[in-house]
């Protein structure tokens, strides 16, 4: 009876939290501020159930994380997963038509966004059912309290990643378990994982390589394992449906950007993107049993962000880039699957769309649409009837009309490299804007991309011009591009960030003389490093967790202690101590002139808080002045709403002090 009751309370409540929401759209438009930039994103992911007669929505408020289910021609809730204050959801799967199994994460101090440990819940449609199925720690959920109640069972140390849902199975699912090590130098091995008991009814084998990653052909035959060794060095190993002994692939010709991206529906080729000699992404087919490339079946200057592949079909339909704008090639395009997903991409204009789950009857579809002036909204799509309804906004108090456009932009560097970027400019009438670099962390292996940014929407909405740099280094532009930034990141890379500002300054429409910069983790370091680099250019410069020391890299934070932490460092930093402490912001701060403003979380494990405090030292002895911002409590970034709007709130008050509108 309590449990009934308190469920009635919460659809209840639930209902009205709905119709709060839906009134978001047609209220009068208000001025936004950092709190509503800082906020979480109210809706996180939703998808349907295979007989698409529910929908599951994930959903994340500054109070409360929560998993709902929904009847889907009703749109009644059913059912309600809860999770504590210190978890949250993260990605879910239906494994059959009444349950789902989803990932938990945890939220550290020391890490900018929830962790996933490994641990996989199981939930059905109803709320019932709710077991901790595979993990370091096990639960059981309570529905009347709404969070997690911990209950030892037998743990599993270990990291728990789904290989294949198994769609005949409803009971079963295959996982990897990646036992738990601190240099993550653990070998995976490969188990059928019952979705109700979690028992573990099935021991399928074990990866022959560190960190292996296991391809199945969607109908539980595992046939590819990849991975990397001791030397960092790529393994792919193979084997005949689902025979016990794994075969060495002859790989001398592939590189590091080596990815399966799906098995071909005769299941002896697998589609895989790598680079061809040229350093270009390329799409070919891979004889699963020589290992052998076909030709090439696709090239392209700019790498891959994402392939779409049908759920239900596992076919390829189409290739997503970052070309400026987001840019789409369809492959098969003769496919159905490839043409519903042409005419998806008509409906969103201007939005770059993808399909995050599918009815099995292939008649049912959400979608996922955003862009630059709207974060995430979800869709119903129903292919029998044509019909399109909008389900949810991911954050339903912000409206597109408030939000500034983001323009791809490109210059030539000093050498004639040419360097692409982003300029968003503020919804005002000036003429001239006071502008900032906002510099992306990293440096490798990541880019800046267009679509919603709340940082860039943040500083938009307070009146500057924001600009992003995708400098060498950078992922996106092919391996020669992204390995142009190993050992130069005190040189080359700044050098491209300067030549982007001095561009900026040159901008009819930009106040050149009231520019500052701006970063956290790598972009921490640049702001700085460029800051005395070019001393004249910019007025303040805001680093938050950065890197300050270079060489104590080697010494301090999590990267060292990796399995192939050493082997990145040396491949991106080098072992040049005299090179490495020239690149170091703390050997640089006579040069500075720019006001600084010094971020940092005391239990950040990337960049130890050592290295803030190098900075402020040495800044103490070059007797220049600076503002220091710490919170005891945070990482890698600052994570919680109240120390991301302190921050923010500090962030703001600190530009307007320098070049501030006003």
């Amino acid at each position: 009876m309590i449990m009934q009751t308190n469920k009635r309370r919460f659809l209840k409540s639930f209902s009205i939290l709905l119709f709060l929401a839906s009134n978001f759209s047609s209220s009068t438009l208000y001025a936004l501020t950092p709190s509503d930039f800082v906020k979480k994103a109210f809706y996180r992911d939703v998808k349907i159930s295979p007989n698409g007669k529910h929908i599951a929505v994930s959903m994340v408020t500054q109070k409360e994380s929560t998993i709902i289910f929904f009847d889907r021609a009703s749109f009644k809730p059913v059912g309600r997963l809860g999770f504590s204050n210190n978890t949250e959801p993260g990605e879910f799967y239906w494994v059959n038509n009444e349950r789902i199994v989803l990932k938990l994460l945890e939220i550290e101090p020391w890490l900018e966004e929830p962790a996933y440990y490994g641990q996989l819940l199981g939930v059905n449609i109803d709320g019932s059912k709710a077991e901790t199925l595979f993990g370091y720690q096990n639960a059981e959920v309570s529905i009347a309290s709404g969070g997690i109640a911990k209950k030892k069972k037998v743990a599993t140390v270990g990291w728990a990643t789904i290989v294949d849902l198994l769609p005949e199975d409803r009971k079963n699912i295959i996982i990897q378990s990646t036992p738990y090590k601190k240099d993550y130098s653990s070998h995976p091995s490969l188990l059928k994982l019952n979705v109700y008991s979690g028992k573990i009814t099935s021991r399928l084998g074990t990866s022959p390589v560190e960190r292996g990653e296991f391809q199945s052909d969607g109908h539980g035959n595992i046939r590819l394992v990849y991975g990397f060794d001791e030397k960092n060095q790529l393994q792919v190993y193979q084997r005949k449906d689902n025979q016990s002994v794994w075969k060495w692939v002859d790989n001398s010709y592939y590189s590091r950007s080596f990815i399966p991206v799906g098995l071909t529906p005769s299941s002896s080729e697998m589609y895989v993107g790598d680079s061809d000699e040229f350093g270009r992404w390329t799409l070919f087919k891979m004889d699963i049993i020589s290992g052998k490339y076909s030709k090439p079946l696709f090239r392209s200057k700019l790498d891959v962000s994402s392939i779409e592949v049908d759920r239900n079909s596992r076919k390829v339909i189409g290739l997503n880039f970052d070309d400026g704008y987001p840019a789409f090639k369809s492959f098969n395009s003769d496919l159905p699957e490839s043409q519903l997903f042409m005419k998806l991409m008509k409906s969103f204009p201007n939005r770059k769309i993808s399909i995050t789950s599918q009815s099995k009857d292939d008649n049912f579809y959400i979608v996922l649409a955003t862009s630059d002036i709207e974060p995430a909204v979800f869709y119903l799509y129903q292919k029998k009837s044509n019909q399109l309804k909008r389900l949810f906004s991911s954050m339903p108090h912000i409206k597109s009309a408030q939000l500034a456009a983001m323009f791809p932009i490109s210059f030539a560097a000093r050498d004639g490299e040419k360097i692409h970027g982003y300029l968003t400019l503020p919804k005002n009438n000036r003429e001239k804007h006071p502008a900032v670099v906002l510099v992306h962390g990293g440096p490798h292996q990541v880019r800046d991309s267009w679509g919603y940014d709340s940082q860039v929407q943040l500083l938009a909405n307070e009146g500057y011009a924001v600009l992003q740099i995708n400098y060498r280094g950078s992922r996106g532009y092919g391996d020669d591009f992204e390995k142009a930034g190993f050992k130069h990141w005190g040189d080359l890379i700044q050098q491209d960030i300067v030549d982007a500002s001095r561009w900026l300054a040159q901008q009819s429409d930009i106040n050149g003389s009231k520019m500052c910069i701006m970063g956290g983790s790598f972009g921490a370091y640049s702001a700085v490093m460029s800051a005395s680099l070019a001393p004249k250019l910019f007025k303040c410069v805001v680093a938050n967790a950065g890197i300050y020391d270079l060489p104590l890299m080697f010494e301090k934070g999590d990267v060292q202690t990796t399995f192939d932490g050493l082997y990145y460092l040396n491949d991106v930093l080098g072992s040049d101590i005299g090179l490495l402490e020239k690149f170091s912001p703390v050997n640089r701060v006579e040069q500075l002139q720019a006001s600084l403003l010094i971020a940092h979380g005391v239990k950040d494990k990337r960049a130890p808080f050592v290295h803030a405090k190098r900075l402020r030292n040495a800044m103490k002895q070059a007797g220049k002045k600076f503002q220091w911002f710490v919170k005891d409590k945070e990482g890698h970034g600052f994570y919680s709403y109240e120390s991301q709007l302190a921050y923010y709130l500090k962030v703001t008050e600190f530009l307007n002090q320098h070049i501030g509108v006003k």
